[in-house]
């Protein structure tokens, strides 16, 4: 399981948890591309590289270095099985 954001923080946390060696059902088979929206959240984390060594390193696409809306920075994203697109910025230094 892995949190991200602090639940002293006005916009709390978010928890993702991943299951190894289980057989999985997909609830949400109409959860693609076009049928969901546009539903996503941004997380500013300290080091990315730690999302995109292995085990993660499937689930999450780094987009590389670029200008956000929140400034320069390294970025990545992934998404949940109910269509959730989580953004992680890793602000440039």
């Amino acid at each position: 399981m892995r949190i991200l954001g602090d639940a002293r923080r006005a916009f709390g946390r978010i928890e993702l948890v991943q299951y190894r060696g289980v057989t999985s059902e997909n609830r949400y088979p109409r959860a693609r591309a076009p049928s969901r929206g546009q539903l996503s959240v941004t997380y500013f984390v300290d080091d990315l590289a730690r999302w995109l060594a292995p085990p993660r390193a499937d689930a999450v696409t780094d987009l590389g270095r670029g200008a956000g809306i929140y400034g320069p920075g390294r970025m990545a994203t992934l998404s949940t099985p109910a269509g959730l697109r989580i953004d992680l910025v890793e602000r440039a230094r």
